[in-house]
């Protein structure tokens, strides 16, 4: 890292730079295979390695491997011709499964990339300098550097005039440095003859070369720490990979007792292998990961069109059950919302950044000059001035914030306030035009009368911060009969700077607020206690000396930490981590991206370092977009309750008719390529849907329950440990998969649906001739290509085709049963506090994709060629009675349910 010290000829035959009639040469390559220029990578959107990591699902490669065994059996079985068409359709429902969720998770990395922000820059091709992304930069490029240019990797410089960079991004402090072509210093960091990644030019012009990109580079390595760890999967993900072990252990369970139990009654091993492929497929919910993901991105949709852009898709997850949020000073209140961006004093334009920014002492002194009145104003408001069509507390808040700025700028550059004011003067603060009745004006400390010329000037200057954007506040002295034009304070989306509100607003949904700073001021502490309403505030030296249990109690509660630089904040974050809190970070400084990596949720704005924004979940415009993310993550929340409850109602309907086949011998009431059918062609677009189902109370005031945390466990076995978790998950009253989630879906909506279908599938039997002798225990010998024909009492004979015939009538009529049920379901489950019928047309969406399956379920029941594939035969209409029946009492007992609640 001595590249800095060679001298420019050197390095310039390193890099193979050229020197032409006084201008620089270099030939561009691509590189292939070469990294992209960032610190902290981006997923990888290809296509086909896409496709791979979601076929490598559990739940997709069980479902591929059911769809084989199932064509196989078949196959043995002999009980359709067409067996290859039993093995396709299987497997196309799949596929079709996994290629609706890679369309919307492609649909959003594209959006991502569209949407983003990437900086580019002027690199040197052959005598030309062209404009690129930073991200394509690689060792060696010569870029060229101009005013308001942002570095986009480390390079020494080989060419310079005046330039002058901010280093704040590097040192954490606003630090102006005059660059030059020696180094000066053996330290990288403090050498002049270099520029960093994320360097902002202020002045001047310059040319230099390229040493490091990406992960070499120092703002990455003076930001790196070594705990930073791979993003790790949401809540909502964790909870149901830990639900689908549960079930699946508890089915491998089942399927033992099964197997046993048919071995026992003489079951042949095919039909055995069948039922327990079809036990796999009913209790295992398939749609559930695919509606996950696709809820996911609906709600990243609604965040995209509201300007948030969201980078990761385990971001809603994280946000629908947050419950810590960690703020920096910079993050939540920037300077250019709550201080002017522009000052006019009569007689020009003052630019308040730059004044920050460069040493130029008259400047500073007209800028503390006005900080000195507007301390005077923020002082004594109550009786020292009026407000005209103004509102008061955020100009207040704002002129406050302002004056104590200045005053540490006069005391860190021993600069005195020199502008006397009568202590009996009045002040007057207006948005309107009050200042075209000013009188005087301060011209070099000195009162001088408005003439018509400078009136005109006030006019012009007033109008010209307007169409900058801006909000302009005038600030004027009453002194008797003289009221003297003071200045003009330009604020930047003054309407938007509420902090206030958008604390509070957060603060009701139950999320607990840390703001972590490396300031010590008095300003903080009016932050902190005023807008933030934090009570409990203290030096980070004093909190890192208090006992673990004390360090607790301020973690499980709002609290603000002053005097903490970006390692100690690390260190906070790691702590609230570790106690299993799902914490939210708002940062905007480089040294912070590890944090914004590390956090369950980082946030930063879009005027953030690159740093940040390569590593951050969420990037937005400003503090109160927070509000919105919350909201989206709520009701994520909630809707996705609601498709998992109804999805999860298909498990008895699926699973009862099984277990009654081995147990009692009743014949088959459903064939496990209907059951694929239904689970992942049926139910997975009304599931999805329920991502459009507006919020039926306020969420973003509803307090949030504890999110469920699920502890490790001793246990050395595997299966013990999981299904202790298992069963702590299924207890509990929070999360997915809670009490009342199971309840209704297993026990009440799931029993009624199960007796109407069972009760319809008997009755279709009796259509068809079939005895009652026949309904049970007679799954052995009947109801089989190769199984025996029947003698009834009276003598009549039931062969195996007339059989088959009523088996397959009794299945379409049990399947078709089972969908109107899981229709009636569906109406229910949309409405969690309100009646169905309330407002039943405002998600058209769920109930055109449910209609449309319970049409595409008639259909396949009545064409011909559909008989063969699905192995089915035209439903008994008269026998549809008891699942309709069964239906209309879901819906009574939802309502009887929720007149109670």
């Amino acid at each position: 890292m001595h590249t800095h010290k060679k001298s420019i000829e050197e390095l310039i035959n390193i890099y193979d730079v050229k020197m032409r009639n006084g201008k620089v040469y270099k030939e561009r390559k691509k590189i292939p295979g070469i990294k992209k220029n960032l610190s902290f990578h981006r997923e990888n959107t290809h296509i086909i390695k896409r496709i791979f990591c979601l076929i490598k699902r559990p739940i997709n490669l069980l479902l591929i491997s059911a769809s084989v065994a199932l064509g196989v059996l078949y196959f043995f079985e002999n009980e359709e011709k067409n067996h290859p068409a039993v093995l396709t359709i299987t497997l196309i429902i799949v596929f079709l499964n996994i290629c609706t969720e890679l369309y919307y998770e492609l649909k959003f990395f594209y959006k991502f990339k569209e949407n983003v922000h990437v900086p580019t820059c002027k690199v040197l091709v052959g005598d030309k300098f062209e404009t690129i992304s930073t991200e394509d930069l690689v060792e060696g490029d010569v870029i060229k550097l101009c005013k308001s240019d942002v570095v986009g990797a480390d390079g020494v410089i080989i060419q310079l005039e005046e330039l002058k960079v901010d280093n704040s991004n590097i040192s954490g402090s606003a630090e102006v440095i005059k660059k030059s072509l020696e180094p000066k210093s053996d330290d990288l960091l403090k050498a002049e003859n270099v520029v960093l990644k994320g360097n902002i030019v202020i002045s001047g012009t310059a040319i230099a070369i390229i040493f490091a990109v990406g992960r070499d580079t120092i703002e990455f390595i003076n930001s790196k720490n070594e705990f930073i760890k791979k993003k790790k999967a949401g809540p909502i993900t964790k909870e149901f990979d830990l639900f689908f072990q549960g079930l699946f252990i508890i089915a491998t369970f089942i399927s033992v007792i099964l197997l046993a139990i048919s071995f026992a009654t003489g079951h042949e091993l095919v039909y055995i292998f069948e039922v327990i492929i079809a036990l796999y497929i009913g209790i295992l919910p398939e749609g559930i990961p695919t509606t996950i993901d696709l809820i996911d991105y609906q709600a990243i949709r609604k965040l995209n069109d509201l300007g948030i852009l969201i980078t990761e898709k385990s971001t809603i997850e994280n946000l629908s059950v947050l419950d810590h949020l960690i703020l920096n000073k910079a993050g939540v209140i920037t300077v250019k919302e709550l201080f002017c961006e522009k000052i006019y004093d009569g007689t020009e334009i003052i630019n308040v950044e730059s004044v920050f920014f460069e040493d130029n002492e008259v400047e500073y002194k007209k800028l503390l000059n006005i900080g000195f009145i507007c301390r005077r104003i923020s002082d004594d408001y109550k009786n020292k001035i009026e407000m005209d069509h103004l509102n008061n507390d955020i100009i207040l808040d704002a002129i406050k914030i302002f004056s104590y700025i200045c005053q540490e700028i006069s005391i860190k550059k021993s600069l005195n306030f020199n502008f006397n004011i009568n202590q009996n003067v009045k002040f007057i603060l207006s948005d309107d035009k009050y200042y075209t009745n000013c009188t005087h004006f301060y011209f070099n400390g000195k009162k001088k009368r408005i003439n018509d010329k400078e009136r005109k000037k006030l006019m012009i200057a007033r109008k010209g911060l307007i169409n900058y954007g801006t909000n302009v506040v005038c600030i004027c002295q009453k002194t008797g009969d003289d009221l003297i034009f003071v200045c003009f304070l330009s604020f930047i989306n003054l309407a938007k700077t509420c902090t206030r509100i958008v604390t509070d607003v957060i603060r009701a949904t139950g999320i607990n607020i840390t703001m972590l700073t490396k300031d010590k001021s008095f300003y903080i502490k009016e932050l902190s206690t005023q807008h933030l309403k934090i009570r409990n505030i203290l030096r980070y030296e004093n909190f890192d000396n208090l006992d673990d249990h004390i360090k607790r109690m301020f973690y499980e509660n709002n609290f603000t930490l002053m005097g903490i630089d970006y390692k100690q904040k690390y260190k906070i974050l790691k702590d609230l981590i570790g106690l299993n809190k799902i914490t939210a970070v708002i940062a905007n400084q480089t040294n912070e991206a590890p944090s914004l990596y590390l956090a369950d949720v980082g946030v930063c704005t879009f005027e953030a370092p690159e740093a940040c924004k390569e590593s951050a979940a969420i990037i937005f415009k400003s503090y109160e977009d927070f509000i919105y993310c919350l909201e989206e993550g709520r009701l994520y929340l909630i809707n996705l309750q609601k498709s998992v409850k109804y999805i999860l109602m298909h498990i008895t309907p699926q699973i009862i008719p099984l277990l009654l086949t081995v147990v009692l011998g009743i014949p088959l009431p459903i064939s496990p390529i209907l059951l694929v059918f239904a689970d992942l062609f049926i139910e997975i677009f009304p599931s999805i849907f329920f991502a459009y189902e507006p919020p039926e109370r306020d969420v973003i005031t509803l307090q949030q329950k504890e999110y469920l945390v699920i502890n490790e466990y001793d246990d050395s076995i595997f299966i013990v440990r999981t299904l202790k978790k298992f069963f702590k998950l299924i207890k509990s009253d929070v999360g997915l998969f809670s009490k009342s989630v199971l309840c209704w879906s297993l026990i009440e909506a799931g029993t009624l649906s199960t007796i109407g279908c069972l009760l319809g599938f008997f009755f279709a039997l009796k259509r068809k001739n079939i005895p009652f002798d026949l309904f049970f225990f007679s799954s052995v010998d009947y109801f089989k290509p190769n199984g025996k024909d029947y003698i009834t009492s009276s003598g009549e004979l039931i062969d195996v085709e007339d059989q088959l015939e009523a088996l397959y009538t009794g299945q379409s009529t049990y399947f078709l049963g089972y969908i109107i049920n899981q229709f009636a379901n569906m109406i229910c489950c949309r409405r969690k506090y309100d009646f169905f019928f309330d407002k039943f047309f405002n998600n058209y969406l769920i109930l055109i994709s449910s209609l449309v399956g319970l049409s595409l379920t008639i259909l396949i029941n009545y064409l011909s060629f559909l008989e063969t594939i699905f192995i089915i035969r035209r439903p008994s209409l008269v026998a549809l009675i008891f699942p309709l029946t069964s239906a209309v009492l879901i819906l009574l007992l939802d309502t009887f349910k929720k007149i109670n609640f």
